[in-house]
């Protein structure tokens, strides 16, 4: 928070608005701590045209654990915001919210893990957000998925 650029555009909004900024930012700034235990790769395993991004571990995690790091939150968008970001291909983010029953933005690291019908994690709602929490025992260098 003490870089010059961040300290002022932090300091033009809201309080809750930083908070929520502050919070926000931290998420991705963890990812860089050394004890974190993901990092985030790119794979081309969806589309062998194009790259796009995975999260994949670091070290062995175990089955059951929550990966420390790896959350995110979930932003409520109305129906006009949903169709400007699919009309314009930015729609990979958007998720649906059972509990919620609306589509919302998922933010945080989080977002970057990636489906598969054989997936090794699930997503947990913890605390206003959401934690992933492993399914199986992964391996180092394995990609880790919902």
């Amino acid at each position: 928070m003490s870089v010059d650029g961040i300290q002022k555009s932090y300091q033009k909004l809201e309080a809750l608005t930083q908070k929520n900024f502050r919070d926000h930012l931290r998420r991705y700034l963890d990812m860089y701590l050394a004890d974190c235990p993901f990092e985030v790769n790119s794979t081309n395993r969806y589309d062998l045209g194009r790259e796009d991004a995975s999260i994949t571990a670091r070290c062995r995690m175990l089955r059951g654990s929550a990966v420390a790091y790896l959350n995110g939150s979930r932003v409520d968008i109305s129906r006009e915001e949903e169709g400007f970001l699919t009309s314009h291909g930015k729609d990979f983010s958007i998720v649906f919210s059972s509990r919620r029953n609306r589509n919302c933005v998922f933010l945080g690291p989080a977002r970057f893990v990636n489906h598969d019908c054989d997936a090794n994690a699930v997503l947990v709602p913890e605390g206003g957000g959401i934690q992933v929490t492993t399914t199986a025992d992964i391996e180092a260098s394995e990609e880790i998925t919902v």
